[in-house]
């Protein structure tokens, strides 16, 4: 035993002290590994965005590009997608699986029944004095798809829009 005494007066073991000089070695590769777990954890890649999504028309499955798709709304308690040919598909998702899913950038989520493509947005305006209304570029025969922004929305949407 050495004749070694620390502040508090009492007498050090040899390999007590060569214990802690060993366990102090280690002390830097701790922090290090646990601080690269934590950039880790916050550089998590983000989960890919769909490209695709397979829409259903009568009995046939279709692999529909994103890039085709107009707006997804919901009517009776089933989700439908317009592509730009106008042509009308049920998708087996919910809106909220779809906002999940969808790039952000591209896919806007206008109010609780419709997901617009800032692709396919013509135009907007002022509805109401604080909503907004959108025009899309779609036929005809599914102009009746009046998509209202709410007052609370607004902001975001017009934020969305510029800066995409």
């Amino acid at each position: 035993m050495l004749n070694t005494f620390d502040p508090g007066g009492k007498k050090i073991n040899e390999r007590e002290l060569g214990g802690m000089f060993q366990k102090n070695k280690t002390v830097p590769f701790h922090y290090t590994n646990r601080e690269i777990g934590l950039v880790n954890m916050i550089h998590l890649p983000e989960k890919k965005k769909r490209t695709r999504l397979v829409v259903k028309r009568g009995i046939e499955n279709i692999s529909m590009i994103l890039d085709n798709v107009v707006l997804f709304y919901t009517q009776n308690k089933v989700v439908y997608t317009v592509d730009d040919m106008g042509k009308k598909y049920i998708v087996e998702r919910s809106l909220s699986e779809l906002t999940d899913e969808l790039d952000n950038s591209i896919f806007f989520r206008a109010n609780r029944q419709y997901i617009i493509n800032i692709n396919h947005v013509k135009s907007f305006k002022a509805y109401e004095k604080v909503k907004l209304k959108i025009d899309l570029k779609i036929d005809e025969a599914n102009a009746q798809h009046c998509v209202i922004i709410s007052q609370e929305t607004a902001p975001a949407f017009k934020k969305w829009i510029h800066e995409v």
